[in-house]
Formats: C-alpha cells, structure tokens, sequence
C-alpha cells in the first residue's frame, strides 16, 4: 500500500543497504465544499495513515497501517478511526526489475459507527457511504471516510470502508534507469459487508498507479503519480482518476519526506454529477499531502 513504510522505503533515492523496517505517517489536508444544500462549511480537514512495517528476512516483509478522518461538516457523524490493515509482502528482483507482491486483509477499527445522518432514516447502521453513493445524492458528502478517499484519488480505498473486511492483493514493480525512477503499483480486493448497512453485499475495488521521478540533487527528487482507482458494486460507484506532482527529499539515511499536491481529473462512471455531490472539480478536491518515513536498524 501506498502509504505503508515497506512501499515507500522501496522508494528511498539514496539508500545504501536495504533497512530492517520503518514506521510512516501519511497526512492529507483537504477542502470542505464551498457550499452544500445552502449550508457552507469551508476549511482545511485532515485525514491520516499511520502504518510500520519489519523485514523478517531478505525477501519477506510485514506491515501494519491504520487510518482516521476529521468530520468535514457540521452535521456529519461519521468520522475518526476507519479501518486497519495488515499484510505480508515478498520481494524478489527481476532483470533489472524490482518487484515487492503483497497480500493482507482491511478490517474495520470500529464496529459501533452510527448511521449516517443525512435524511436517510430508512439506512441502517453503518457508513454506507463509502462504497456506494446513494440514491439520495444529498447525502454524497455526509462520510468523512468517503471524502478522505476521494481526496486520496481513491487509493487504497479499504482503508476508508468501515462497513467492510477486505481481502487484498498488491504488486509494485521498481526500475531505476540512471537518475530516473519508474514505479508502477496495481492492486485489487474483495470486500465482504460486515454491517446492516451493505447487509450481505460483496464488493470489488481495484487500483493502478504509475509514477515518474527525477534525482535533480543527491537529496531532491521531482516527479508526478497518476492513479485511478474504482468500485465495482452499484451502477453509481465511482472510478476516479487524478495526477499528484511531488517533491521528495531524503535528509538522512534515517529519514525522508514527500511534499504532493493530488489533483483530481474525473469520476468515469458519473461524468455528470456535479461539484459537490461527489464529482471531481480541482477547485473543490484538490488535496495537499505530506509523508513521512523513518526507517531502522540500517
């Protein structure tokens, strides 16, 4: 997962040996809609990944993460603690090819989430929101978990899926040409319905991302993500696309950071629902992300 420190430490531009394991912290700023049913509530809100990870030996690895997001309006009820994930990973290299597979499970943190309340008194418990958007389109940005996916291009969205365990499968391949590095993840999980709310629903989320970076310095390497990530379970689940330009720096061989701006381009299966109601407009959904990773026992 992107946010894990096991994918990201792949990543570390000016690592000399391979590190023993790592802890990362992912924290993303969005806005609030300018306005929503005549109630406007601009601001920043927050949401966060806190994951770790330990190489038991040369080739296999595991990681821990866990995720949580700020209510983004007034009258939300849905928010904090979303789900965990664990997971193993075994990397091996290919030709000039690095490649890390990966297989875990999400789960829900916490199984006492109220039901949404956005006028939909006939839903029962549960954030029904995330993975399906409703046929009330009022109610499209009542979940904070839905908003922090779709702040995060959708990426690793059984993160944000209370309702939900999910079974996931990943691979991430790494080339490194000279000064340019070139990295493509993909990744896919069932999800089974844990709550009334999706009561005895199976769901599909699959995801793909390819990243360009450039060395410039010793220390700084520019480069740009595009990503798009999708639902499959209703006719109304989203599959979204953005792009993210970032700048990372590597202060130490101990620690590194990425500064992102991720920027949405478009909803493919809802190319018609507007700003506000779930669709992507970069005014309204751009969000500014900074990660963190410290690794350990160099």
């Amino acid at each position: 997962m992107r946010a894990s420190a096991l994918a990201l430490l792949a990543a570390a531009g000016t690592a000399a040996a391979e590190p023993r394991g790592g802890a990362s912290a992912e924290l993303r700023m969005h806005v609030g809609d300018t306005e929503q049913d005549e109630v406007v509530h601009p601001g920043l809100f927050p949401s966060l990944v806190l994951g770790g990870g330990y190489r038991l030996t040369d080739d296999i690895e595991v990681a821990a993460a866990f995720a949580a997001a700020k209510i983004s309006a007034t009258w939300e009820n849905i928010g904090g603690l979303a789900n965990g994930f664990v997971e193993g990973k075994w990397a091996t290299t290919v030709g000039d090819v690095r490649l890390v597979i990966g297989a875990g499970v999400a789960f829900p943190l916490d199984y006492s989430i109220p039901a949404a309340d956005c006028f939909m008194p006939e839903k029962p418990g549960g954030d029904s929101l995330v993975l399906d958007f409703g046929t009330n389109t009022a109610c499209w940005d009542r979940s904070a978990y839905r908003r922090a996916a779709i702040h995060r291009g959708g990426w690793n969205m059984w993160l944000w899926a209370p309702d939900w365990i999910t079974g996931v499968a990943s691979v991430r391949a790494e080339r490194r040409p000279g000064p340019w590095r070139i990295t493509a993840d993909v990744g896919a999980g069932l999800a089974f319905a844990v709550t009334d709310a999706h009561e005895g629903e199976r769901a599909i989320i699959v995801q793909a991302a390819g990243e360009v970076g450039y060395a410039v310095s010793t220390r700084w390497t520019l480069g740009i993500r595009s990503v798009i990530a999708g639902v499959s379970l209703d006719d109304e689940s989203p599959v979204l696309m953005s792009f993210e330009p970032f700048a990372q720096v590597v202060g130490s061989p101990l620690w590194q950071l990425r500064f992102s701006l991720l920027i949405p381009l478009s909803d493919q299966s809802n190319d018609d629902v507007p700003p506000g109601l779930g669709g992507y407009n970069p005014s309204e959904n751009v969000s500014i992300g900074v990660t963190g990773v410290v690794t350990i026992d160099r």
